[in-house]
């Protein structure tokens, strides 16, 4: 498995403590609750998407693309940061877990020695049926 790159798992890191501070100091980011932040990650999710695809013919601006992806970063670890205060998982956790799921519907990505699909279409008829199968 590839490792981060430098200054990744750092900066991942930073930005987490730093939202935990932001949720912790700020009454607008606590009143926010869960249900806000999950508004917030649909709608930043919306304009990532819209940066993404621009203009039919044109490619995309990718430092735009870029700060939309932060924003959704943003508030996808708050809506994390509010499900734990809600008394939901914590962070760790939701990470674990959709560690495992990725795992369990792409095993073959991370055990070579199993049948590797042949080509995107095949992945994605082996990702259906996983998905389906294992959650």
């Amino acid at each position: 498995m590839a490792p981060l790159k430098e200054g990744q798992g750092v900066e991942f890191a930073a930005l987490v403590n730093a939202l935990w501070v932001n949720y912790e100091r700020s009454p607008w980011a606590q009143e926010r609750g869960l249900y806000g932040w999950v508004n917030s990650v649909v709608s930043e999710a919306e304009e990532l998407e819209s940066e993404a695809v621009g203009e039919v013919f044109s490619p995309p601006d990718l430092g735009k693309v870029a700060d939309e992806l932060g924003d959704v970063f943003w508030s996808a670890i708050s809506a994390g940061i509010a499900l734990e205060k809600a008394g939901g998982p914590s962070l760790a956790e939701v990470l674990e877990r959709v560690k495992a799921k990725l795992i369990r519907r792409k095993p073959w990505i991370f055990n070579p020695a199993m049948a590797q699909p042949r080509d995107a279409d095949e992945e994605q008829r082996l990702y259906t049926k996983n998905k389906v199968a294992v959650g």
